[in-house]
């Protein structure tokens, strides 16, 4: 989601830029070119970026709840690199440590990426027993 939001506002800026900036929209490149009045080649520009935005509000607008849970969603797919802070009160502390525990970080670095074991973080994360014992 944040890979297509950051193309759409990349997209706006280039078309928001003066003179606008083309280079990821090579057929309006050759609008431009084809256009010799520049007054109607800038309202087509300008309509295609109007429509971007519209498009970047809906994806905002529906894809609310995932940005609301980025915080949650981050913490069961790389709970290393979760913001603590970001978290609820009661998981804080034991996110802190596991952050800090050397043997995890390691133990993580000999798994691979944390998406391959979610679940298997997700136990680690809410069970400092588990950690001890798994880790041990």
């Amino acid at each position: 989601m944040s890979y297509t939001l950051m193309k759409l506002g990349l997209f706006i800026d280039n078309l928001a830029s003066d003179p606008p900036n083309l280079t990821n929209f090579p057929a309006c490149g050759e609008l431009r070119n084809d256009i010799p009045e520049m007054a109607e080649c800038e309202m087509t520009i300008h309509r295609y970026r109007e429509t971007l935005e519209m498009l970047q509000d809906q994806f905002n607008n529906r894809f609310q709840d995932f940005h609301d849970k980025r915080g949650t969603i981050q913490l069961f797919t790389d709970p290393i690199s979760a913001v603590v802070n970001d978290q609820p009160p009661e998981l804080q502390m034991e996110l802190c440590e596991l952050q800090g525990d050397f043997l995890f970080q390691m133990k993580r670095n000999e798994r691979g990426t944390p998406g391959q074991h979610t679940w298997q973080w997700m136990q680690a994360l809410l069970s400092p027993l588990w950690i001890d014992t798994r880790l041990n």
